[in-house]
């Protein structure tokens, strides 16, 4: 299907910064939480599916719909669009429809970077009909990443993985040894992400 190419180069559109260099030992530390962040969000979409039926903003509109996933140092650099019709709704939206549907407060959790380097510094939930998508962007290659550009690497997860998007089924990745080795990787300096975390925990109630 057409819509599903044009989402691989959508997901592709978001401005990055032209900085130079990245810090080896950060990236490392925060590709590692980055993986931790999408298998929280993916628990959270399943739990909702679970107790729905359908996926959160499913089939509201007859476009896709974007969320992204930053905070107040990182909104601005999600500014650009794909070039097609779409909606997009604020992250505070979404969490709002999680909490409402679960029935409880969740966290929130955001790429640690404050400012892009060779890549997005946020996360990207998208669902069009049926099918949602949900992306992080990685420093460094896994085997289960996809090469954007040097040092830009997108992991993607669906509830419809198939040939044409590249996404992977949750269930399926969480369940590589290679993910599971990688999502343990141990975090060089936990003080600093884990006060990263918690500085923006319950950010959106604060909006």
């Amino acid at each position: 299907m057409k819509i599903f190419k044009t989402i691989l180069i959508a997901l592709v559109f978001f401005t990055v910064s032209s900085c130079k260099g990245t810090n080896t030992d950060f990236q490392k530390d925060a590709d590692t939480i980055r993986l931790q962040h999408l298998k929280y969000y993916s628990s959270l979409l399943k739990e909702y599916f679970q107790k729905t039926g359908k996926y959160p903003f499913q089939n509201e509109f007859s476009v896709p719909l974007y969320v992204h996933i930053a905070h107040d140092q990182q909104i601005e650099f999600t500014k650009s669009g794909p070039p097609y019709a779409h909606k997009v709704k604020s992250f505070k939206d979404f969490v709002f429809e999680l909490e409402n549907k679960l029935g409880r407060e969740i966290n929130e959790y955001y790429d640690p970077q404050y400012r892009p380097d060779h890549k997005p510094n946020f996360y990207i939930y998208m669902i069009t009909k049926n099918t949602y998508f949900f992306a992080i962007h990685v420093h460094q290659n896994y085997p289960f990443s996809k090469k954007v550009a040097d040092y830009y690497y997108k992991i993607e997860i669906s509830n419809n993985p198939n040939l044409q998007n590249k996404a992977q089924l949750p269930s399926q990745l969480f369940a590589r040894k290679d993910f599971q080795t990688a999502i343990v990787h141990p975090i060089t300096k936990p003080g600093f992400f884990k006060e990263r975390e918690n500085k923006y925990l319950h950010y959106t109630k604060t909006l």
